[in-house]
């Protein structure tokens, strides 16, 4: 263990229990390297845990109200290991499916085995809590999010976009396709395998510091002959517990001074605690409100179903309520057949639905990606995708982004550094 390093540890039991007294001076003389922070109700250890400080483990004492699944689960969710301080007529703890257990006249020796044996030892400078508070930097490049509801191909869209980008030779080496979305399918798409470091590393990593050039190209991948750079997801759903709001802020910061272009496969759930009424959702969809936030420009993807037609319309619905104004969002309906009067058709069904939506009146025609059997392939046997699937999409974007009316006036925008290739990760570096 380094000298930095230590156990934070949550107590939950009565304040008249003998160990929780004599815990509390190991930590104060040094006996162990903890740090302990006693609680006299669930509420009291609900409320720490949710405010986003990092804990090593939760004891918790025989005879205390509230303690339930859900606690250990939460307390799990955090990364803390659960320990039961057991007495001869206290609960039975198995059932709760504790981590471990200890007597109640445990010694230091006896607390210390279990915390290295359960739990890693945390860097003084995380545990001291919560977000960073990190000096703001120069946003040199644009931030391009693709959206659309399921089934739709916005990772495809995402991965074309930015191809196109990584095509031209003024901007080699400054595009990255970054997967924001909570069930990504970008490292499917890339035959990545279970691959790290990724978006949540990034994310940690920003929690008190944030990183420079060097360490930035050190978690995002080579693509080959599609030329850009890949930011890897989430590997589960359920790690946007670990992505706090000033973090992510932080790391999308880093990300928008590195790189020209970003372009941000990303969910479109922006729901907070306003409209739903729980934090939890707020934050279950920091990520995706984080970057619509800070896009550029918005992508919104639908098929040329009816289904597809509605759920673009819907999707931009909800970012318009959300506060993205209607001149940033850009529709696309993909995989449109390439019969013209069918298409024409198809057009003609999105006008009449699109009357309906009167807050997104000014939104701008669709861009047409015709349907092609070739991509299929082309994932398959990790090819670049055919020039045409994103040559239209990138004139339309790049129209849009140099457009005065649209243009956030606060982005100042300079040459992000240059970047030596080999100074990024591939795939073989994983093997």
């Amino acid at each position: 263990m380094l000298h930095d390093e230590q156990w934070v540890i949550l107590g939950l039991a009565s304040p008249r229990a003998a160990w929780f007294s004599q815990l509390a001076r190991w930590a104060t003389d040094a006996t162990i390297p903890v740090e302990f922070i006693k609680c006299l109700s669930a509420d009291e250890v609900l409320a720490r845990i949710n405010g986003g400080q990092v804990f090593s483990a939760l004891l918790v004492g025989d005879h205390v109200s509230g303690v339930d699944r859900d606690l250990v689960d939460m307390a799990r969710r955090n990364g803390s290991a659960v320990v039961a301080i057991t007495s001869k007529s206290g609960r039975i703890w198995e059932e709760l499916e504790v981590d471990a257990k200890l007597p109640e006249d445990f010694t230091p020796s006896m607390l210390m085995s279990v915390l290295v044996s359960k739990t890693p030892p945390i860097s003084i400078g995380r545990s001291q809590g919560a977000e960073p508070n990190l000096p703001p930097v120069e946003w040199n490049g644009y931030l391009v999010a693709v959206t659309g509801s399921g089934g739709t191909g916005q990772s495809l869209v995402s991965m074309a976009l930015a191809q196109a980008f990584a095509e031209m030779p003024s901007n080699s080496e400054q595009v990255l396709l970054a997967d924001f979305a909570r069930v990504g399918e970008q490292a499917a798409i890339h035959d990545a395998g279970d691959v790290i470091p990724g978006l949540q590393e990034l994310v940690d990593a920003h929690r008190t510091t944030r990183l420079d050039t060097e360490g930035l190209r050190s978690m995002v991948f080579g693509t080959g002959e599609r030329r850009y750079h890949l930011l890897l997801g989430v590997r589960q759903p359920h790690a946007w517990t670990v992505l706090k709001p000033r973090a992510v802020e932080a790391a999308l910061a880093t990300l928008g001074h590195n790189y020209r272009y970003i372009v941000a496969d990303t969910d479109h759930e922006v729901e907070g605690e306003a409209e739903s009424g729980s934090l939890d959702v707020e934050e279950r969809n920091v990520v995706a409100r984080t970057t619509m936030n800070h896009a550029d420009l918005v992508v919104v993807v639908g098929d040329s179903s009816l289904k597809g037609i509605h759920s673009m319309i819907r999707t931009a619905r909800l970012l318009a309520d959300f506060g993205v104004p209607v001149d940033r969002m850009l529709p696309v309906l993909n995989q449109m057949p390439r019969a013209s009067q069918r298409r024409d058709t198809i057009m003609e069904i999105y006008r009449m639905t699109l009357q309906w939506a009167s807050v997104l009146s000014g939104l701008p025609e669709p861009v047409i990606i015709l349907e092609s059997r070739d991509i299929e392939d082309c994932i398959q046997f990790n090819k670049p995708l055919p020039p045409a699937v994103g040559a239209t999409l990138k004139k339309r974007v790049e129209a849009q982004l140099d457009d005065p009316k649209t243009q956030r006036p606060a982005r100042k925008r300079t040459d992000p550094p240059m970047v030596v290739p080999e100074t990024f990760s591939t795939w073989t570096d994983q093997e």
